[in-house]
């Protein structure tokens, strides 16, 4: 018989939730949640999130490293942004093979084989399990259903009294659930990223926005979009409708009033889906200035077949 004893403590920090069910959404878009941390022991506590790679989660987190007084509060914020890489994670990618020779090239010398395969190669089967592999060695379960890449990770928070510093003392630890999907995608944008380069100040640029809907044999989609902030200069000059199986085209326009960086996202919904898009833009200083400032010339009345200067 081995007897066995312990002894149970409370945890020196409270959250507001201890799993986060973050919504399903589409590969390129991105979705936001939060908790709250709170130090409910009497000395400060220096907190840290262990995070998994990027590519392989496709999670952020801000802040992972901070500090909490007693009875202080923190909210932590998560999002999640898959990209194409990250719903292709386990096919193995595909490398270029060198072209054949054409006719009449140059051909290997009589009795020289041409080079073999290096050995230790994986092949598509063997890279996927290496993939599975290292996302559980992260803390991590990944699987597919029906066209979604669902997702569930345990992200480790260590945690330890601040006067003891950086390396000395005991680390514990408590655990944050993090579930993802990646759903098809149904909308397809055109470009992906809405980059409008330099354009002087007090002045605007027109860039064409096509929406294709990939699923046009299941209706139309009734695209919403959400509203620009009024002071990143951007706008949308035609009214949203509904995407059926001709692509619609958004015109998008950016006037800045100052020489700065503007960018922010315009934010689109369906029934089915909800997709964004970056917008970036430059003002900069005007390097030749026009006279009359509005760019009009009046040229007054005039008469037929004369002429006015």
């Amino acid at each position: 018989v081995i007897h066995c004893t312990g002894q149970g403590i409370s945890s020196s920090l409270e959250f507001s939730e201890t799993q986060l069910d973050l919504a399903s959404i589409p590969a390129d878009a991105a979705t936001k949640d939060s908790i709250v941390v709170r130090n409910v022991s009497k000395v400060p506590q220096m907190l840290n999130v262990l995070l998994p790679p990027f590519e392989l989660s496709g999670l952020k987190m801000t802040p992972i490293c901070f500090t909490l007084q007693p009875k202080e509060s923190q909210r932590l914020q998560v999002e999640f942004k898959p990209t194409k890489e990250y719903v292709d994670l386990l096919k193995m990618p595909v490398e270029e093979k060198p072209e054949a020779p054409e006719d009449g090239a140059a051909a290997p010398p009589d009795g020289e084989e041409p080079p073999a395969e290096e050995p230790g190669e994986m092949d598509a089967e063997e890279y996927s399990r290496h993939q599975m592999e290292d996302i559980r060695e992260h803390g991590g379960r990944r699987w597919d259903a029906e066209g979604t890449v669902h997702g569930s990770w345990r992200l480790p928070i260590c945690f330890k009294t601040a006067s003891q510093g950086m390396r000395e003392g005991r680390d514990q630890f408590c655990y944050l659930s993090v579930n993802t999907c990646v759903l098809p995608s149904v909308l397809a944008m055109q470009p992906p990223i809405l980059d409008f380069g330099d354009v002087t100040a007090g002045q605007r640029a027109l860039r064409p926005l096509v929406i294709t809907n990939l699923a046009a044999e299941e209706g139309a989609q009734e695209l919403q979009l959400e509203a620009l902030p009024e002071n990143q200069g951007f706008t949308v000059l035609n009214a949203p409708r509904a995407v059926g199986s001709k692509p619609f085209q958004f015109m998008v326009e950016f006037k800045p009033q100052l020489v700065q960086i503007y960018q922010c996202s315009l934010q689109m919904r369906t029934q089915n889906t909800r997709v964004q898009v970056p917008l970036r833009g430059k003002g900069v200083s005007p390097v030749l200035k026009i006279e009359p400032q509005d760019g009009v010339i009046h040229m007054g009345a005039v008469i037929y077949n004369k002429e006015a200067k």
